[in-house]
């Protein structure tokens, strides 16, 4: 049946193997068999990995329905690569039904996701015995749904991804490193996957490995067992083998599994076997990553904890190193904050977000606080601060009531500032440094309120129940309740949207904040009211710090470094790293008679740090409007009923549905007549030659599948003769030498063939 080569009357087809007789490579494999098969190996790989994953959290969802899913998913997406045209219009098709979903059920996605993180929150805070709390709101009231929603489409995804990576080049190690990245924080915390999971993915991955290395996995258009290359023949694929490889494989790893369970047992595993020297020292990594987030390592400014300069709206998560910025050297004499200026703010510049430095600080308060502390006041104290800079910015960093506002320190060099410190105009309502205003042509700057922002600020007075004709204590005191109750403290409030006013889009869109939010909004309500006021970046230390972390320094003089009116005894020299999450932002505002005053009105933190972590991204990706912390803390999440979750869900199934039965109408009933349009189209200009030519080549590769080796023939008469060899032509001597005439005239000759000629040849290629 075949023609013998010129040099050898054998064909090699493998190794210790020789024949003469190649009819085996007409023998042919199920192909659907062999798609299934990989099928089910991406359904391991994903069902296990995700399994895996939650199982470990102890999640709570639709273990079958899940699992149903992405058995479902990954039949579909392999099947796809049946034939060429299937796959390229099916991957369109399936991407805009993935878009639907997606948005159909959005907030059942991101809900469930957030449910997920909550629960790694969880174990996160119960390992290292650390405040973290949950930190992404949930829409959706029934967890279990939205959970079983979210990885239900969350597989899909990865059914899809891994499909491309197992079908056509077994990436093994891309899907081995994405399954270990999900698992390590599970793992690290000591949460085991259940058996059942843990054997789907080794499965996957073993087999995976296995095809891999044997080099018989990529899909042919045939369904043909063998090949034949340039010298040798080789097989392509074998189900039967396959089969046998992927039982074999099952048992093993089951054996395996079950010995190590034996050999140690899961109950006093941790108490045998204890952290190991590498995950102590990687401990507070570990920890800082799983509480920030991946950005944890790395920095975005050169100040991480949040001093900007007065440019606000492009911090999406402060990171806290926990590094020293300063070193300060002085007498504490209060157990108030202290507080070090570094930037003060004055004109606001709405949407393009940024604070106007403030040039010529006055110093009337200063002036008259030095006044009165010469003339012998005994609520008056004068004091020495040393400042290092360690690495902070290079600029002031001034101690309230001190003259020296021309002493920058420069990063790596320290300064002394002398400042004083009073109760004088608190001690007593009748005392006061009778301190007036005299920069009237600055006084309208402490009072500007961008139109851009009157809208934000005139609702946030009337919900704090704020007036102008109430006193400052009073206001403060109503802007601060208010603030606590309705909008919560949060390192990753997110970046203001491009175009929006950072004011107005914290105060009635966003609703969280840091302390640069919540002082820059203060700083314009106050404003409003009447009350001169200005915005403060710098650090604040509290008494609490000085004491736990500050180093008493035994040797050196007290009265040296402070002289005069004290809050509490007289205490030593100390020496009090500030790091830079002392970082802060806050108000100051003018009192008749006082000066400039501090006004901090920034709720206190519930979080252990923030960070714009991996998971947020991805988050964000699902579409959550909230983007933030829980939704019970800020009391604006809308929780949906389970009445209406499983209306909502349904309708949405039925419609994606709807949109895969006409998915696969349009593959199976359209595409002979999308591709019979296309090579209209596509051959409409070509002459009688040519398309004859081009018809001729199509049944060529038509015949291919049932007559293995024809397209290798060079020429039309060594094809003919196979094809009359195999019973697929059926022409006498004659017949044959006007279908060879008719094929090179079209294919080479100048003259065009006539129409009887073409409808004879057509009719013989039926």
């Amino acid at each position: 049946m075949f023609r013998k080569r010129k040099k050898a009357e054998k064909e090699y087809l493998l190794d210790g193997v020789w024949s003469a007789d190649t009819i085996l490579l007409q023998q042919s494999e199920p192909r659907i068999l062999t798609l299934l098969l990989k099928a089910l190996i991406v359904y391991c790989l994903v069902a296990g990995g995700i399994g895996s994953v939650l199982s470990a959290l102890n999640v709570d969802y639709h273990v079958l329905i899940v699992q149903l899913v992405l058995l479902a998913a990954s039949i579909l997406f392999v099947l796809l690569y049946y034939n060429h045209i299937i796959e390229n219009l099916g991957y369109i098709l399936i991407l805009v039904l993935m878009v639907m979903g997606g948005y159909l059920l959005r907030n059942y996605i991101s809900s469930g996701f957030y449910g997920v993180m909550n629960e790694l929150g969880e174990e996160v805070s119960r390992y290292f015995k650390s405040d973290v709390i949950r930190s992404y709101g949930e829409q959706i009231s029934n967890r279990p749904l939205a959970v079983t929603v979210s990885m239900c489409y969350i597989g899909i995804v990865c059914c899809l991804i891994i499909n491309i990576l197992v079908s056509r080049k077994m990436r093994y190690l891309m899907i081995i490193m994405a399954i270990t990245f999900c698992l390590f924080m599970p793992l690290y915390l000591e949460l085991e996957p259940e058996l059942f999971y843990v054997l789907q993915f080794l499965w996957g991955v073993f087999l995976t490995y296995m095809i891999h290395r044997s080099k018989h996995y990529k899909l042919e258009t045939s369904d043909r067992k063998y090949k034949r290359n340039k010298h040798t023949y080789s097989y392509i694929y074998s189900i039967r083998t396959m089969s046998q490889a992927s039982a074999l494989l099952v048992a093993v790893i089951l054996i395996v599994l079950i010995f190590l369970s034996i050999l140690f047992p899961k109950d006093d595993f941790h108490e045998r076997y204890p952290a190991g020297a590498w995950k102590k020292q990687t401990g507070e990594t570990v920890e800082n990553l799983a509480i920030v987030g991946i950005a944890g390592l790395f920095n975005f400014y050169d100040n991480v904890g949040g001093l900007t300069s007065g440019r606000l709206g492009g911090v999406s998560a402060i990171r806290l190193d926990y590094q020293t910025d300063l070193t300060l050297t002085f007498v504490p004499t209060s157990m108030k904050r202290f507080y070090l200026r570094q930037f003060v703010g004055g004109k606001y510049q709405p949407v393009r977000n940024r604070w106007e430095s403030v040039q010529n600080i006055s110093q009337q308060t200063e002036e008259a606080i030095c006044e009165a502390y010469t003339q012998g006041s005994d609520y008056i104290g004068q004091g020495q601060i040393q400042v290092d800079n360690v690495g902070g910015k290079s600029g002031l960093y001034l101690p309230y009531y001190s003259m020296d506002a021309d002493k920058a320190v420069w990063v790596g060099r320290s300064q002394t500032y002398t400042y004083y410190n009073t109760d004088y105009m608190y001690t007593d309502e009748n005392k006061s440094l009778q301190v007036d205003w005299n920069l009237e042509s600055s006084k309208e700057l402490y009072l500007d309120v961008p139109i851009e922002d009157a809208e934000a600020v005139d609702q946030t007075i009337a919900l704090a129940k704020m007036d102008d004709s109430l006193s400052l204590v009073e206001n403060v005191s109503r802007l601060k309740k208010y603030y606590a109750e309705n909008i919560p403290y949060s390192y990753r409030p997110g970046v203001t949207p491009y175009g929006k006013d950072f004011v107005h889009y914290f105060l009635l869109e966003n609703r969280r904040g840091y302390c640069a939010h919540f002082a820059s909004a203060a700083t314009l309500i106050f404003r409003r009211l009447g009350i001169p006021a200005r915005y403060v970046e710098g650090y604040a230390v509290d008494p609490e710090d000085i004491g736990e972390e500050g180093k008493a320094l035994l040797d050196a003089s007290a009265e040296e470094y402070h002289q005069g009116y004290t809050e509490i005894d007289q205490s030593g020299v100390v020496r009090v790293n500030v790091l830079d999450a002392d970082a802060h932002a806050w108000v100051e505002v003018w009192s008749d008679g006082t000066g400039w005053r501090v006004v901090d009105i920034t709720p206190a933190s519930l979080e252990s740090g923030g960070g714009q972590s991996l998971s947020n991204i991805l988050m964000r990706l699902f579409g959550n409007v909230m983007n933030g912390e829980m939704a019970d803390s800020a009391g604006t999440a809308n929780i949906l009923s389970d009445t209406q979750d499983f209306g909502e869900v349904t309708q949405s199934l039925l419609k994606i549905i709807g949109g895969l039965i006409a998915f696969i109408a349009i593959l199976f009933c359209f595409v002979p007549g999308i591709r019979f349009l296309y090579g209209r189209f596509r051959y409409a200009d070509l002459g009688r030659n040519d398309k004859l030519v081009h018809s001729y080549q199509r049944y060529v590769r038509k015949m291919e599948h049932d007559v293995n080796g024809l397209s290798e023939r060079i020429n039309y008469e060594e094809q003919i003769e196979l094809l009359q060899a195999r019973g697929k032509l059926h022409m006498g001597e004659g017949e044959k030498r006007r279908f060879l005439s008719i094929m090179e005239r079209a294919g080479f000759g100048s003259t065009e063939i006539s129409e009887e000629e073409d409808a004879w040849l057509r009719e013989r290629l039926k």
